[in-house]
């Protein structure tokens, strides 16, 4: 369970931003190592929580007070929890972690211009209609949009890629993503579902409760983050 993907494992970890989230809930499923997980992402102004579960028990948890800059990762599974305060490392992480979820090529997020095309295949994903494959450049990709949603994490990347662009650190793929209408619905690889957004909500944020890790052991933020290192 433990790759340098999870540990963000998403999303959306952000810097302070303008825009006002409130009560925006999204849900889905993930094939995680091979393991069929599912994910909900709560923000609510400028806090957010990314829990992710498999059918029977909770995984991880990861908090961010953004007013605080601070980020939280709980690890259920080995009841370890650790924190960072660092804007930069908060976006990049989110980043990474965000591309990971929803399977985006690591050369895509880091390597050159990313250019999105339609490629005419569509197909039905309820409960967001006909949804449109991406082509990324020249690779034909099993990414599906949909131009039913907007873009659902629109203020929370932007100041992200702000952040890391002033520091001279770029994602093309997601600097791409913000200039379009839509969301990318689903992406299957070899065969398999990775990805699936099933549902848009307003979830409320219990944070208080989110936070809550007992006894768990703290690590060192290095410490905890190296057996990520070399992982999916």
């Amino acid at each position: 369970m433990k790759t340098f993907g999870i540990i963000g494992c998403f999303l959306l970890i952000i810097g302070c931003f303008s825009l006002s989230v409130s009560a925006l809930s999204i849900r889905g499923d993930v094939l995680w190592n091979d393991q069929p997980l599912s994910f909900l992402l709560i923000a609510e102004d400028s806090r957010y929580v990314l829990k992710i579960e498999n059918q029977q028990d909770q995984l991880l948890r990861v908090l961010a007070d953004m007013e605080a800059e601070e980020l939280f990762i709980i690890d259920d599974m080995m009841e370890e929890y650790a924190s960072v305060q660092s804007k930069q490392l908060i976006s990049i992480v989110s980043l990474l972690a965000l591309g990971k979820v929803i399977g985006v090529e690591e050369s895509w997020l880091q390597g050159e211009q990313v250019n999105f095309y339609q490629t005419g295949e569509k197909k039905e994903y309820d409960p967001f209609g006909e949804c449109l494959q991406l082509r990324v450049n020249d690779t034909i990709t099993g990414m599906y949009w949909s131009f039913q949603l907007d873009n659902l994490f629109l203020p929370i990347i932007t100041p992200m890629l702000e952040k890391l662009i002033h520091d001279g650190i770029h994602f093309p793929f997601w600097e791409s993503v913000v200039k379009m209408k839509g969301f990318i619905v689903v992406n299957q690889k070899d065969q398999k579902t990775i990805y699936r957004l099933i549902e848009v909500g307003d979830v409320p944020l219990e944070w208080q409760k989110e936070a809550q890790h007992g006894d768990y052991e703290q690590k060192e933020w290095m410490d905890f983050l190296s057996p990520f290192k070399g992982g999916n």
